[in-house]
């Protein structure tokens, strides 16, 4: 499990942050191509491993809140294409 604070939508995880740094779910294909922008790296779960599906971005690129809006509409557009989850009762 990792750390930091992360938004859901239908019960998936979306966005977030980790690490000091955006952390955006696109899915293995978004992910990859997402990964030919610069500023953009995998995001380490530890051990040397990263997750496929998950992306970070350097905070000097989101830093115009344009661009930090682009790369959280595309989190919530990935997690609300996926089937909500249902709530778990406590």
């Amino acid at each position: 499990m990792m750390g930091g604070l992360f938004f859901l939508r239908g019960g998936n995880m979306a966005c977030g942050v980790t690490g000091g740094r955006l952390m955006v779910r696109l899915g293995k294909a978004g992910a990859a191509e997402a990964l030919t922008a610069p500023e953009v790296e995998p995001l380490e779960i530890g051990g040397g491993r990263t997750a496929d599906a998950f992306v970070t971005i350097d905070p000097a690129a989101i830093a115009e809140e344009t661009a930090l809006k682009g790369w959280v509409a595309r989190g919530v557009a990935f997690a609300d294409a996926l089937p909500a989850k249902a709530q778990r009762r406590k």
